[in-house]
């Protein structure tokens, strides 16, 4: 039987025909860079994932569909995407593909690079950054799942955009992707890398905003001490190696980083989740930093206090 093909939107067709595809390619294996005609400067990420059942289509529509709403300054943002079908023979996929803007650098990308190192306040202002976010999307109901040095990337103006990995790879967190992509490494918390060493693939009883806290709190650190993230684990034996973390923490010292900036460093790295600092409390203790004038309300103050 010959092949028959639908197409994407003509308006998705015109979107992505202002681009062309260059050799770069993403520091996560989620799609293809491509960069605008008119402005080789502007990037985006072209992401096509392909299922079996419209079901799963559906549950990939819905959540793009509503992150194409989200427009959260330190997100990057979906742009355009669309759907076609394909028929082959007697067989049927879907694709979905999803354009999200795409800075070409990543704070991955920029460790070792640097003749001084990052000083103190630009740790902060990542730091807000990220707590913000993940704060912002843990309210919408859309927890982002995973920061790393890898998916935090950085516009031509200074400014943080964090790529939505669920969005492009379909696996809600990094746990998911560690299981289902070999080799993966990221800043998985202490209670992933567990349930990753003994195959557990549930996810109950794991806190997704205590591990969004590690990841930030180890992107952090590997911007601070100017290390790639493998320097801190042993993938050999799926552990963090707490050892370097703490040394590498209390070395801050010798390079101006205040008391305040390590101790709440210290508290996102917590090895139990049950003693590390939750993300309400996170972006709390940044305020109270960049803010410190500024009157707290009520409902702040009970949301901190009702959160272990």
């Amino acid at each position: 039987m010959g092949q028959t093909q639908s197409v994407y939107s003509p308006a998705f067709e015109t979107f992505i025909g202002n681009y062309v595809y260059v050799a770069d390619k993403p520091p996560v294996e989620i799609g293809v860079i491509m960069q605008k005609k008119a402005n080789a400067s502007e990037k985006i990420v072209l992401a096509t994932r392909i299922f079996e059942d419209t079901a799963a289509l559906e549950s990939s529509l819905k959540l793009v569909t509503t992150m194409h709403d989200y427009h959260h300054p330190n997100l990057a943002n979906v742009l355009a995407h669309s759907e076609k079908n394909e028929f082959q023979c007697l067989n049927q996929t879907f694709r979905h593909a999803i354009a999200v803007e795409y800075p070409n650098c990543s704070l991955q990308a920029l460790i070792r690079t640097k003749a001084e190192g990052v000083k103190e306040p630009h740790c902060w202002y990542i730091l807000k950054a990220l707590a913000d976010l993940c704060n912002y999307m843990a309210k919408s109901g859309l927890p982002l799942g995973e920061i790393s040095p890898a998916n935090v990337l950085i516009d031509d103006g200074g400014d943080i955009k964090v790529l939505n990995l669920d969005l492009l790879t379909g696996f809600r967190t990094c746990l998911e992707r560690g299981f289902n992509l070999p080799g993966y490494h990221t800043s998985f918390a202490p209670e992933q890398l567990e349930r990753l060493n003994h195959l557990n693939r549930s996810l109950d009883g794991i806190d997704v905003g205590k591990t969004e806290v590690f990841g930030i709190g180890m992107t952090l650190l590997c911007v601070a001490t100017d290390e790639y993230i493998d320097a801190y684990y042993e993938w050999s034996s799926y552990v963090v190696n707490f050892d370097k973390v703490v040394k590498k923490i209390n070395q801050l010292k010798n390079k101006q980083f205040s008391e305040e900036f390590i101790k709440l460093l210290a508290a996102t790295l917590e090895p139990q989740p049950e003693n590390r600092m939750p993300l309400v409390e996170l972006v709390y203790r940044i305020e109270e930093h960049t803010n410190p004038g500024r009157k707290k309300g009520l409902s702040t103050i009970l949301g901190l206090r009702g959160k272990g």
